[in-house]
């Protein structure tokens, strides 16, 4: 229980009440658990068909651990002892928002699958994993539906969850895209709303199930909805403000910006409502320092007389509100015992021991004394450094560095004199005097073997660098020269450090270093020394990469020689069987067709796409251009809305014509290799992606067919659209189109996109085709398909007539994918070429 007294009224909340709020208090702390785990889950799973797969064992777990066992132990706290976990699971309970939401985040998926998968196949597999809705063993029978208190918990929250229109939502914002990336994106929601409608649920039962046990056991008896019109009228109508703040206060104690109103203009209401503050969990006390700021001016910081006075007078307000701590009584009295200590950077030894004590003989309160005597502590800490670096500094000096007793006993007698961490350079130094070390430091003192380590690193990164970017020889040459540059940098290093050890980081010369080791005369650069020496190294791979091509030309044009006849005849046979005439000009070769019966192969080919998972309809072309195998290949994704094209490939082939492969890259920065296996008749063909990844038409062995009707041109799916079909207002048919649209609120955008930003690179040339306001459609598009919320209404009301857009406050620029920051940056540039504002 509870109790206020607030102008001049007692205000109680009984223990129903109290347990009102604190149901309330747990609801939403539930909610956000539930919201964070699912946040970090989702976030996991990757791709929606993981979320879907395990969605359920995921809501089993969650209501378990979340709901159910978080809830069950207040039954026995009200005496209900005649109920198993397993039953108040079944009364409590409900799955129906979860599954809801899953049936439609199916719904999408099925027909964005449907093409791929047997219709009855899949929707088995998915009958079979609804039997999985178990709750961790808590069946659904006997849910309580339509409980009496339902509602009850809204009102106390404030809180509701509209599951039905986010599905809608959901199925509205698929419409013009059927992919699974933006289904992943979007699912999420509906999924989350369906979590919080069960646990709304949940807690309506819960409280039936325990009021019916224990009539009166809530109060249900806050509003916050009319707490806060009271709390406003208050404001307006000063005769009846204070009978309208207390009746605001009844009905939501835990308004905080009520209780600031009160705590500020009300002085003789503060204490009580400081700690409704705190029983309430807000804790106003910025209030309680802003008052107390009020008395401890910038005048009073000036004399300790006065800053007494205000001391006084804080100490007698804290009292009065029963705040044992506050940061502007702390201030205070650090200052006060700052004025002990005058000059405290300038002091010696003996005058901070004299005011560490008068300290400590200072009226204040203990953590705010230790606060200065750290401060003071410090500058001990300083004039003892100083002391123990000069006495170090002379034992280390003093010490025969070569004589390893004497070393030992310098160690020791710094060890036992120094009181603070100054000493620790010396006797790193001093253990680190071995022979070895010390001849290192005189060579690096020396300065020859490290200005031919330098010299020479430098000199072989320089041949690494020329022989990629100039030379072009083996592969070997740069790593040669990238490894001589490591090891020889590596000693260079090794004698730097033993000098940097010694010598205490270069400011403590000992004679065991200098003695009868003068410094080298040389004081050219070792990179200006190195140059030379780089391209004396660079002019020696040159002219032996010169006569290693010269000698395999030699040999190269023998073979060729022998060839001639062989190759005359394959190109009668080629020209025979073709029936076509290839001595035009083609794609570069860089072998010719082994195999007479290759010509059988040429023509256009689908992939059958047996051994793959591939998510779309890929087709190639073979033909033979002057007797070279090409190869040119498309593949459409999905439902037409993504397309992946490899130009013209010229093919080796191996001397028995089993084989071919060669070198691709696609249209978007795909590379990797074709391999094409001729087998009994029958042709496989095999695509490995090396970098990128991003709609590559990878497949491993797949089985191809040929198709005498095809030709390159027609590679789509005639049950697919085409590219310039797939929905957007500046593209089609793979070109950047303009519409003539000046006025962006003359525009109008539906279910298309603009430009496929999210997908394809944007040029120079493709913005020059537009105007002005189209581009900057084209480039507030990239962000509002992540759903940027506009602060311009101008882009707002635009944006908002696209079927696809969602506003999301959590918009961040990490969600923009590569190729759409790429497109960003070159719109930007182009803009401020063209000397548009934005």
């Amino acid at each position: 229980m509870k109790k206020y007294t607030l102008f001049g009224k007692n205000i109680v909340f009984d223990d129903a009440t109290e347990r009102a709020y604190e149901i309330k208090v747990n609801y939403e702390f539930v909610e956000l658990r539930i919201s964070q785990e699912f946040q970090a889950w989702y976030k996991e799973q990757n791709t929606i068909q993981n979320v879907i797969n395990n969605f359920v064992d995921f809501v089993n777990t969650a209501y378990s651990e979340l709901l159910v066992s978080d809830k069950f132990h207040k039954l026995q706290e009200c005496g209900i002892y005649d109920m198993t976990a397993d039953m108040y699971a079944r009364k409590c309970l409900s799955f129906s928002g979860a599954q809801y939401a899953l049936d439609t985040v199916e719904s999408q998926y099925d027909a964005i699958t449907e093409q791929q998968h047997a219709e009855k196949e899949y929707r088995e597999a998915r009958k079979a994993s609804r039997g999985r809705w178990c709750g961790g063993g808590f069946g659904l029978a006997g849910a309580l539906k339509g409980a009496a208190t339902a509602g009850a918990l809204n009102a106390v929250s404030g809180l509701g969850h509209d599951l039905v229109n986010s599905a809608g939502n959901l199925s509205s914002a698929l419409d013009a895209s059927n992919a699974k990336s933006d289904l992943y994106k979007s699912a999420s929601t509906v999924l989350l709303n369906g979590l919080y409608e069960d646990m709304r649920t949940f807690f309506d039962n819960h409280i039936q199930l325990l009021t019916t046990d224990k009539p009166g056991y809530f109060k249900f008896c806050f509003d916050e909805e009319r707490a806060n019109a009271l709390f406003t009228n208050a404001k307006q109508l000063p005769d009846k403000r204070a009978e309208l703040l207390e009746q605001a206060f009844e009905l939501c104690p835990w308004n905080e910006d009520l209780q600031r109103y009160i705590f500020r203009n009300y002085p003789e209401n503060r204490r009580d409502i400081l700690r409704a503050s705190t029983d309430f969990g807000i804790g106003i006390y910025d209030c309680v320092e802003e008052l107390l700021r009020k008395e401890y001016t910038d005048e009073d910081k000036k004399s300790e007389e006065r800053a007494l006075q205000a001391k006084s007078r804080i100490l007698k307000i804290m009292a009065d509100l029963n705040v044992p701590q506050t940061c502007v009584l702390d201030e205070l009295e650090v200052d006060c015992l700052h004025r002990l200590c005058p000059d405290l950077q300038n002091a010696d030894e003996v005058t901070c021991n004299n005011y560490i004590e008068a300290i400590q003989a200072y009226d204040a309160q203990e953590q705010n004394k230790q606060i200065v005597i750290n401060e003071i502590n410090a500058r001990l800490d300083e004039i003892w450094s100083v002391e123990d670096d000069a006495a170090c500094k002379a034992l280390y000096l003093n010490t025969d560095i070569r004589i390893p007793e004497q070393v030992q006993r310098a160690i020791e007698r710094i060890k036992e004199k120094s009181r603070t961490k100054a000493h620790e350079p010396y006797v790193k130094a001093l253990q680190e005097c071995s022979e070895k070390e010390i001849n290192s430091a005189r060579s690096y003192r020396k300065g020859i073997a490290p200005k031919i380590y330098a010299t020479l690193a430098w000199a072989g990164l320089l041949l690494a660098i020329n022989n990629t970017v100039w030379l072009h020889a083996s592969m070997g040459v740069s790593v040669c020269g990238i490894v001589l540059s490591c090891i020889l940098g590596i000693l260079y290093l090794l004698l730097e450090g033993a000098w940097t050890t010694l010598t205490i980081n270069k400011t403590v010369i000992h004679t065991a270093l200098t003695e009868n080791n003068p410094p080298t005369k040389m004081k050219v650069p070792a990179f200006v020394l190195s140059i030379p020496v780089a391209a004396a190294f660079i002019a020696v791979v040159y002219f032996s990469h010169t006569w290693q091509n010269e000698g395999a030309r030699t040999i190269d044009a023998a073979h060729a020689a022998a060839e001639t006849q062989a190759s005359e005849t394959m190109e009668d046979m080629s020209d025979a069987d073709s029936g076509t005439d290839d001595s035009g000009t083609g794609a570069d070769t860089v072998g010719h067709i082994t195999a007479p019966y290759i010509y059988d192969y040429l023509g256009y080919w689908t992939v059958d796409r047996y051994n793959s998972y591939l998510d779309g309809y890929v087709g190639f072309n073979l033909e033979s251009n002057n007797d070279i195998l090409c190869f040119s290949a498309q593949a459409v994704w999905n439902q037409g809305d993504r397309v992946t094209t490899i130009g013209t490939v010229s093919l080796d082939m191996n001397y028995d014509g089993t084989q071919a492969g060669g070198y691709y890259q696609d249209d978007r920065g795909n590379d990797g290799n074709i391999v094409l296996d001729f087998e009994n008749g029958e042709l496989y063909l095999t695509v490995t992606c090396r970098s990128g990844g991003d709609w590559a038409m990878t497949m491993e062995h797949e089985h191809c067919t040929l198709d005498p009707n095809g030709v390159q041109e027609e590679y789509a799916d005639p049950d697919l659209p085409s590219y310039s079909e797939s929905g957007y207002d500046y593209y089609s048919d793979g070109q950047t189109v303009s519409r003539g649209i000046n006025d962006v609120s003359s525009d109008y955008i539906g279910s298309n996109h603009l430009w496929p930003t999210d997908t394809l690179t944007i040029t120079n040339s493709d913005l020059s085709v537009l105007t002005r306001t189209e581009v900057a459609e084209i480039r507030n598009e990239i962000f509002a398909r992540h759903g940027y919320v506009f602060s311009s209404s101008q882009w707002s009301d635009y944006f908002s007539t696209a079927d696809w857009y969602y506003p999301d406050s959590s918009f961040s620029n990490d969600m923009l994918s590569s190729t759409e920051k790429q497109n960003v940056d070159t719109i930007t540039a182009y803009e401020k070429a063209q000397g548009w504002n934005q």
